[in-house]
């Protein structure tokens, strides 16, 4: 079987921390993209740290599904860093935890980094998806929550006059 993604992190087998760093480059996907945890994950995380980007031009599909902590992309320093997206990021979770409280959301995308939407990000209708901006960003693109997932805006989140924020599922 050939293997046509482009680009993706996944945890080892067995692999309890996990944790990839982005230090002052740019990382761009053209083709389709992956980040796949599984249920051994304790500790997942996403690094920024002097001004790297990662860039999506094309389809990134974060899957969080088993895992029973959250995925962190976050800022190492006080530079930090930023996620560009123009292509279509499918998020795949599912947090079982009902309080708000993000320290406790296995299943869950907490996103300290800032973030750029001119293109598409799902949060997927048949899991319980929970995405949490936490950073700051402009989005002239569209949000899609599926039925059972959430789209949390807790930064500073500018929506331009063409972005959609589509939504069966919950958005605070």
């Amino acid at each position: 079987q050939t293997d046509t993604r482009g680009l993706v992190f996944s945890n080892a087998p067995g692999q309890a921390y996990n944790s990839w760093q982005l230090d002052g480059k740019t990382l761009v996907n053209r083709a389709t993209g992956e980040i796949d945890l599984d249920s051994q994950v304790l500790a997942a995380d996403v690094k920024f740290g002097q001004g790297a980007q990662l860039v999506n031009n094309g389809t990134f599909q974060i899957n969080v599904g088993t895992s029973q902590v959250p995925l962190r992309f976050f800022n190492d320093d006080s530079i930090g860093g930023k996620i560009q997206n123009a292509g279509v990021i499918d998020m795949v979770g599912s947090a079982s935890a009902s309080s708000a409280d993000v320290y406790q959301l296995g299943g869950s995308i907490l996103c300290y980094t800032d973030l750029d939407n001119a293109g598409a990000i799902g949060l997927n209708r048949f899991t319980n998806t929970r995405l949490h901006l936490l950073g700051t960003g402009t989005s002239s693109g569209d949000f899609f929550v599926g039925e059972g997932s959430q789209l949390f805006l807790s930064g500073t989140q500018h929506l331009t006059s063409t972005s959609r924020v589509l939504a069966n599922g919950d958005v605070s």
